[in-house]
């Protein structure tokens, strides 16, 4: 083999890789995986929106649209669409500056024919006049649909008052405006043009995943991949600069769509990517997004001025860089911003004067070799679309390892960068609901003021401060022994039950599979106090939010060394996760539970804190409007649920001393579960389930009540209004399942499978009805139940529903039986799939017993039923349960169109009415 092509991998990766370069110049990457049931490609084309023609805005990504709909060799445009679904696939891809990326996934048997039709794209799309007149549209609808979200419309304003020159300043989306025949020039000729010139074999990187050999994958790739064509010039850099130079130091002011505040400064760097050995954008990235003791957010948030930070390169093109520092700013934050700039330069002040450390970059390299050598296994899809990205950036020895690499510390890179960070070089980014300006941005029309800061400002910023700003100290978390426990043996195959006190049960499993120093340890602290009405939630929510903050400065420590933390509340519980090295987990948990139990909130914290999840549930209503209708639809089907509207009314009024009042009832009332999965022996699991017990302050366990999910009568069409801040229309239709067993939830899960392709052929591509369009599984704590859902700019909420009832009438018809038995297949493949990694068990394992179940024997029951479903029988349950006699609710949102669905016997509720006229399933479940 080539050495110079000889893939460096981890010490504990099992997989086998080959780089090789086709005689056509592409670039492949084989991994050969025998474990693995499903197989994946990427493919990487180094060509994006940066490359559009001036005009011909969106040009790439309406391109990259096109390509999934038909080739020569597969004409039909939906041919590959369904070829994957029904073998148990997905498939997508996405355009960004530099690359276009696509790429899929499929039970492996049907891995070679998936190749070569994904091949086809690049070789011979046929580019059918008929799909360019209708995918135009939903290139139109994603643009719309976007026209409230806050990073698009950031973007736009970015690129308004950037050069003109650059590409990057230029609208990437693409609409029907952009995407038009022009006299002597059809859109298909500029999109046939573009694809000549920059889809050629000398810029592809392909990824392909199996669990066949080398040789077999690559005697697969070779003979299709040959035939694609080596014409692409090489790229260019870019030798235009980002901003004109002349027009920094700029500040520019932004309202959001949302009640959003924040501040970004952005500096232009060069491009170090090929610096990649020595990290010099990480090590300043790191040191300024620090969080703890003597950091810059520490500084930031005890003056109440800032919730959270982030800092490093935010974007990267041949020719050059920028290095963003983003804040998110509290309500005296947005007043006084020319404070947060003064701390902000004093900050990078210090760290030009106290010049590169050794011992970070030491410490950062220390970790990053650590997380090499015991890196998760992840979904083959990611790993192969992540790789064929890092392909463009690293030598074929270091494409796997390239992120992790820490060659050489270069002090004299990472001075350059801590000497652009100055207040002549800045662009400043403020964004507030309090910003107006008659000046608006083209594409997203979003009001903004650009300006130059003035020479006081500039004073200002250069002033030094009184505040005490340090480096981080040594990481008190780094783990110093990365050592296996001995196993045990003789355990069973599932969790057990290690020890049950009253108040307290251990569940523990030693894992045999996962043979790494990482484990699971997580606590669920249950009781009945978080169910008694929306100010208990809302004061969990907030207790959760200011115990978070509280241990922040040395939870991001345990983080960065490879040890996370979580704490959240769900409706009878709050709970409490730790997961990573397992060597430093007793310390850290000593810590929180220490600080949980003597929980003591300045009122300044307690003030921006509770100001700021305030905000985050107004902002919902800046969510796409199909997700803000799909939180409505989930929030009737469950009893005791609360709007945000209610949360927000319960927390405008909540004080510090409820809080106090809330933790002490709560914590006298709960008992605890604890799980501990891992790298762990009996008595270090005891041990772990004894650290928590001071918390645990009350003898009287109440019961808690079970959880509730609404049964719907049968025959019920209800219809569910609700009003989303958006001129486009969605419905989301909610059919149930006919009973929480095993039978209703495999015959649910199958006609979930089985429409899912056909809904999106039919109402996006055929009928273009908008951009999102779905039909998925929709379980609803266990009780099974599919939901179709839509967003149009074009349609009203009746012709959605018009379409979605016409879909489901002809679907039991339309179906033959040999796709019924490939998408029967394919679930069941789903179903029986091995976990990857520690995690993905360690979350099954958490939901069994969070559910109320005691058996880990799920799939096998869900299998089983699924095997005795014969093609009559899912016929006969769709026509019974789905169209003669459904239990069917509609969430609609008319949006600018104001109609709402009129069919026969449609009934209109609110939550409390549907609450009213529905009975209830117990869970945990039956059976469960």
């Amino acid at each position: 083999g080539h050495d110079e092509f000889s893939v460096v991998k981890s010490p504990n990766d099992d997989r086998e890789y080959r780089y090789l370069e086709l005689p056509n110049r592409l670039k492949v990457l084989l991994i050969s995986d025998s474990t693995s049931p499903k197989a994946a490609a990427a493919m990487n084309v180094a060509v994006g929106s940066g490359d559009n023609p001036p005009g011909r805005e969106g040009l790439a990504h309406f391109l990259e649209h096109m390509l999934f709909l038909g080739t020569q060799k597969y004409p039909s445009a939906d041919d590959y669409q369904t070829f994957v679904s029904e073998h148990g696939g997905n498939h997508n891809a996405y355009t960004s500056f530099e690359n276009t990326v696509f790429f899929f996934d499929i039970d492996a048997p049907h891995f070679a024919k998936g190749l070569d039709r994904f091949a086809q794209f690049f070789i011979a799309p046929t580019f059918d006049p008929d799909y360019i007149e209708r995918e135009r549209n939903a290139v139109e609808s994603e643009y719309r649909m976007g026209i409230q979200n806050d990073a698009r419309r950031g973007l736009d304003v970015m690129q308004a008052v950037g050069n003109p020159e650059h590409p990057f300043n230029r609208f990437s989306v693409g609409s029907l405006a952009t995407l038009a025949d022009r006299p002597g020039r059809s859109i298909r000729d500029d999109l046939i043009a573009f694809y000549k010139e920059h889809y050629g074999a000398n810029r592809m990187y392909l990824v392909a995943y199996g669990p066949e050999s080398l040789d077999e994958l690559q005697a697969l790739v070779m003979p299709l991949f040959s035939q694609v064509p080596d014409t692409a010039a090489p790229r260019d850099t870019i030798e235009q600069p980002l901003f004109v130079p002349s027009s920094l130091p700029m500040l520019v002011k932004v309202r959001p769509s949302a009640t959003r505040r924040s501040l970004e400064i952005n500096f232009p760097i060069r491009d170090y990517r090929t610096q990649y050995g020595s990290k010099p954008t990480d090590y300043v990235g790191h040191l300024i997004g620090h969080e703890g003791q003597g950091s810059l957010l520490s500084a930031l948030k005890r003056e109440g001025l800032v919730e959270s930070l982030a800092a490093g390169t935010s974007l990267s093109w041949g020719g050059g860089a920028l290095f963003s520092v983003s804040m998110t700013l509290t309500e005296a934050g947005e007043t006084q911003y020319d404070r947060i700039l003064q701390l902000f330069f004093a900050y990078a002040k210090l760290l030009r004067e106290a010049g590169p450390q050794r011992a970070v970059f030491a410490e950062q390299k220390k970790l990053a070799e650590t997380s090499f050598r015991f890196e998760d296994k992840g979904e083959p899809a990611e790993r192969a679309t992540q790789l064929a990205v890092a392909m463009q950036h690293f030598t074929p020895r270091d494409v796997l390892r390239g992120m992790y690499v820490y060659r050489d510390f270069q002090p004299a890179l990472i001075e350059e960068i801590t000497h652009a960070l100055r207040p002549d070089n800045v662009e400043i980014v403020f964004t507030s609901p309090k910003v107006n300006s008659d000046v608006v941005s083209s594409h997203y029309g979003v009001p903004y003021v650009k300006s130059v800061p003035s020479a006081e400002a500039l004073a200002k910023w250069r002033a030094p401060v009184a505040v005490a700003m340090s480096l981080p100290r040594r990481n008190p978390f780094v783990p110093d022994a990365v050592a296996l426990m001995p196993l045990a043996g003789g355990q069973g195959e599932h969790l057990h039950e290690l020890e049950k006190t009253p108040g307290h049960s251990l569940w523990y499993r030693q894992s045999e599979t996962f043979r790494i120093p990482k484990g699971a340890a997580y606590f669920s602290f249950r009781s009945p106090v978080l169910m008694e009405g929306v100010h208990r939630v809302a004061a969990a929510t907030l207790y959760v939010n200011l115990l978070d903050d509280l241990v922040n400065e040395y939870a991001y420590e345990a983080a960065l060394a490879g040890l996370g933390f979580s704490l959240y509340n769900s409706a009878n519980s709050i709970g409490l996760r730790l997961s990573g090295y397992t060597d430093k987990q007793a310390v850290l948990l000593e810590a929180l539970v220490k600080d949980i139990r003597n929980a003591r909130f300045s009122p300044e914290r307690f003030a921006n804190i509770r100001a700021d999840l305030m905000r985050a549930l107004r902002n919902k209503s800046a969510q796409p409007p199909a997700s803000q209708v799909m939180s409505d639809l989930r929030r009737a089907l469950i009893p005791g649920s609360f709007s945000d509207e209610q949360v927000l009314v319960a927390l405008e009024r909540i004080t510090l001393a409820d809080i106090y009042q809330f933790a002490d009832a709560f914590w006298h009332s709960a008992q605890a579960r604890t799980m501990v999965y891992g790298n762990y022996t009996k008595a270090q699991a005891k041990a772990i389930a004894r650290q928590i017990e001071p918390l645990l302050r009350g003898d009287h366990h109440a019961p808690v009540p079970a959880l509730e999910v609404l049964k719907m009568p049968e025959g019920s069409h209800f219809m569910y209004p609700v009003s989303v801040d958006h001129r486009d229309a969605v419905v989301a239709w909610y059919l149930q399942g006919d009973g929480d067993n095993w039978h209703s939830r495999a015959a649910t899960a199958l006609t979930a499978q089985v429409m899912r392709a056909d809904f999106f052929q039919s109402l996006r591509t055929q009928q273009q009805l908008g951009y999102i369009v779905s039909a998925f599984y929709f379980p609803v704590r266990e009780v099974p139940g599919i939901t179709m859902l839509v967003q149009s700019p074009t349609t009203s909420a009746q012709g959605l529903s018009d379409a979605m009832g016409d879909f489901l009438a002809h679907l039991p018809m339309h179906v033959t039986e040999p796709q019924f038995l490939r998408h029967k297949e394919a679930l069941i493949n789903d179903i029986l799939r091995p976990d990857k990694n520690l995690w993905e068990r360690a979350a099954f394992y958490w939901r069994v017993l969070e559910s109320g179940g005691n058996t880990f024997e799920r799939e096998k029951k869900l299998v089983s039923s699924l095997e005795e479903l014969d093609f009559a029988a899912w016929q006969a349950y769709v026509k019974r349960v789905f169209l003669n006699s459904p239990r069917s609710l509609h969430v609609v949102a008319p949006g600018v169109r104001g109609q709402l669905p009129e069919h026969q016997g449609l009934q209109v509720v609110d939550v409390d009415t549907l609450r009213e006229k529905t009975q209830r399933y117990l869970l945990p479940v039956n059976g469960a």
